[in-house]
């Protein structure tokens, strides 16, 4: 026989643990020498540097940057999950009612054109 209360007792535990949850913060900072290049992240403008911009997945990434005067820079880059973010640990994260922030940065010196 099931234990009505205790079952809703559980319940009412896992509802309050969801809306306690905290999450991650995922973001990319760009820069570069000379600032004011048109930063492109995986073909969606996202302003010019320096510029800071959320990211939804970790993985393969295009970065671009444009300037008048400067050669075009293209680069693939790896994003990598912090190990708080990997599997199984990832689920005792979630739970913490906290807001972490995973920052990312990326700085690059472009090339005048010649």
């Amino acid at each position: 026989m099931i234990n009505r209360a205790k079952c809703s007792g559980w319940s009412l535990v896992l509802v309050v643990a969801t809306l306690l949850s905290g999450c991650v913060k995922q973001l990319i900072a760009v820069r570069s020498d000379p600032a004011g290049a048109a930063v492109y992240f995986d073909g969606d403008e996202k302003g010019t540097t320096p510029v800071e911009f959320p990211f939804k997945w970790y993985g393969g990434h295009q970065v671009r940057l444009e300037k008048e005067g400067y050669q075009p820079l293209v680069e693939i880059v790896e994003v990598k999950s912090p190990a708080h973010l990997k599997i199984p640990v990832d689920f005792f994260v979630e739970l913490i009612p906290y807001t972490f922030k995973d920052r990312h940065e990326l700085i690059y010196k472009l090339e005048p054109v010649e």
